[in-house]
């Protein structure tokens, strides 16, 4: 069994989030090849189910995208994580609304949750609450330049000592109207 997610990478957009550290008791800031925007968690799935959803996603076409980060905030009663927005833009939203179609039509139940665009930046444990919530604040009108996507990906999250360990299945290429363009390419494990 297998526990997957699609989503958009972002690991290049850490100096883009850097105004967000701070150093507050209790917080671990996400690392940089960490950092992404869950476009679909589809959860513990079996190899046929992952390899019928493999084939699925390769079929969803779009064309790359610029995200824009949009304000901060917090998860979780009491606070878990530290998340920046993501701008619900039309291409973003056409996107996350055919990987869903393709996910459904592997077999999955359809998410009825709304899609709410974030990059977790931060993960919290005890420690000052105050600091974690005027942080929030602090950061509400956060905004970062655009940052380039042209690909979207099929990842498996395995849980480690260190927290949850992020593996790409396949990657598949934004470019419009290229049929050519979604490549499906398996990860070498």
């Amino acid at each position: 069994m297998a526990r997957l997610f699609v989503a958009l990478d972002l690991s290049g957009a850490d100096g883009a989030i850097a105004p967000l550290r701070a150093p507050i008791e209790g917080i671990r800031w996400a690392a940089a090849e960490a950092l992404h925007v869950t476009l679909r968690f589809v959860g513990e799935v079996d190899d046929r189910l992952g390899a019928e959803l493999a084939t699925r996603l390769a079929e969803v076409r779009g064309a790359p995208l610029d995200l824009s980060l949009r304000g901060a905030g917090l998860m979780g009663r009491p606070p878990r994580l530290a998340f920046a927005g993501v701008a619900p833009t039309p291409p973003l939203l056409a996107l996350h609304a055919a990987v869903e179609a393709a996910i459904v039509a592997g077999g999955v139940a359809p998410d009825l949750r709304a899609f709410h665009p974030h990059v977790t930046v931060a993960r919290f444990r005890g420690g000052d609450r105050r600091a974690l919530r005027e942080w929030a604040e602090r950061h509400q009108d956060f905004a970062s330049p655009p940052l380039p996507v042209d690909a979207f990906h099929l990842v498996e999250s395995r849980s480690g000592p260190a927290g949850a360990v992020h593996h790409r299945i396949a990657t598949y290429a934004l470019s419009p109207g290229d049929p050519a363009a979604a490549s499906h390419r398996e990860a070498v494990r």
